[in-house]
């Protein structure tokens, strides 16, 4: 197991990825830090929704997005943490967001990034990620959309 991207002291980080799901059963992992912040597909209220999390003692608050993600069909999704609030994006579209304060926290030796992988159970995620990108920064929605315009002809 290798060392994770270091963002001790943080207060801010971005995640965007490609995605494309084929099945959604269960909450699918994106990508999981499992001491600071998670990035996932998930099955909520029977549709497949982007989900953000940002690790402060537990996993709450859970920002679930409110856009129902279509099977087979690539997604540019993201989260947002600006040290205050957490953010999550479908294309380039805002989703969802809540208040969170937290300093991303790296303070064992067990500190790991996984991508397509749910850490707990080592499943697979059921999909395909493309370009991926994280950031030790909080993206404003402008550069969010440069990003999707940039890349979006590889995925359609």
């Amino acid at each position: 197991t290798a060392s994770g991207l270091d963002l001790t002291g943080t207060t801010q980080v971005t995640i965007l990825a490609w995605v494309r799901m084929h099945d959604i059963s269960a909450a699918q992992d994106i990508v999981f830090d499992n001491r600071s912040y998670m990035l996932q597909v998930t099955l909520t209220a029977g549709t497949n929704r982007v989900r953000g999390l940002i690790y402060d003692a537990d996993w709450a608050p859970i920002v679930d997005g409110t856009i129902s993600l279509l099977v087979d069909t690539f997604y540019l999704l993201g989260m947002v943490y600006n040290g205050s609030t957490i953010k999550v994006y479908v294309d380039a579209i805002e989703d969802g967001s809540a208040a969170q304060t937290s300093t991303l926290s790296y303070g064992d030796v067990n500190h790991n990034n996984y991508i397509g992988v749910y850490a707990i159970t080592g499943s697979p995620l059921h999909g395909d990620i493309g370009d991926f990108w994280i950031y030790n920064r909080a993206l404003n929605p402008l550069e969010i959309q440069r990003n999707f315009l940039a890349t979006k002809w590889r995925y359609r």
